[in-house]
């Protein structure tokens, strides 16, 4: 539905009032009632001040709506750039594996909850628009990890197997709900990192790089028990968290930080 011009009614009636009292400041009947030159001339320069109101509205609004296009522009460069380093980021760390079986995605914090900002190969799964709690699931886990543990552990990956995924241990281990269960029964493995942007040598807890895979297990299981492979991991996070942060206001805005800082 398009939107109306705010306050349109009421500048078209004082443009109407203008045009009418420059028009009427010059006739003679109205100096009649108006003798002095000085209030008839500063009544004209009123008048033709509000008679210019259509072109200052015109401009005003064509300078909103170019703010807005431009901001709109931003948001959607910034989000290719993130897919994109989402998508590398598949294509380094996995190696020798089937790379159309694995997904890549940021959650971030909105309220008191985990939402994906953006993914890569996300779309056609039920799982996309999936909302995780504090604790909840593998990426509410390293969010968890990322606030509450020692300094020495809080930037590690959370990883699940498939001996984790079970729908039993999705409920106990993991405490997803019943339809959560439904919704992510096609994963067959996870890698969490937490991620974090830095300000005046503080980390503040930005969100959750999540790597998963779908459809077969992969080629080299045990990369996921490796610690070489899991600081690849964390350092691919660091840059993650780098293209948001720089990315600025048009990311930003959709993201509610909510950890502390450390």
């Amino acid at each position: 539905m398009r939107r109306r011009i705010p306050g349109i009614w009421p500048l078209l009636g004082l443009i109407a009032v203008g045009v009418a009292a420059t028009l009427g400041v010059d006739l003679d009947i109205t100096k009649r009632f108006i003798a002095s030159a000085e209030i008839r001339i500063g009544i004209k320069a009123l008048a033709l001040l509000l008679s210019a109101g259509s072109g200052l509205y015109s401009y005003l609004r064509s300078e909103w709506r170019h703010s807005e296009s431009s901001k709109k522009q931003e948001k959607r460069e910034a989000m290719a750039l993130l897919e994109a380093t989402l998508t590398s980021s598949i294509q380094n760390l996995f190696i020798g594996e089937l790379l159309h079986t694995i997904r890549a995605n940021l959650m971030v914090v909105s309220g008191n909850e985990l939402q994906m900002l953006a993914g890569s190969n996300m779309l056609v799964f039920p799982d996309f628009k999936v909302r995780l709690r504090r604790g909840q699931g593998c990426a509410g886990a390293a969010w968890e990890q990322a606030e509450g543990s020692a300094i020495s552990d809080f930037w590690r990956p959370v990883v699940a197997t498939s001996t984790d995924l079970t729908p039993r241990r999705q409920r106990d281990t993991w405490h997803l709900t019943e339809e959560q269960v439904r919704l992510t029964a096609h994963i067959l493995w996870i890698v969490s990192i937490p991620l974090f942007t830095r300000s005046h040598g503080q980390l503040a807890f930005l969100g959750v790089l999540n790597f998963d895979g779908v459809h077969q297990q992969l080629r080299h299981a045990d990369r996921l028990s490796r610690a070489d492979f899991l600081g690849q991991c964390a350092a691919v996070g660091e840059r993650v968290a780098e293209v948001v942060s720089t990315s600025g206001s048009p990311l930003f805005g959709e993201i509610d930080p909510g950890a502390r800082n450390r």
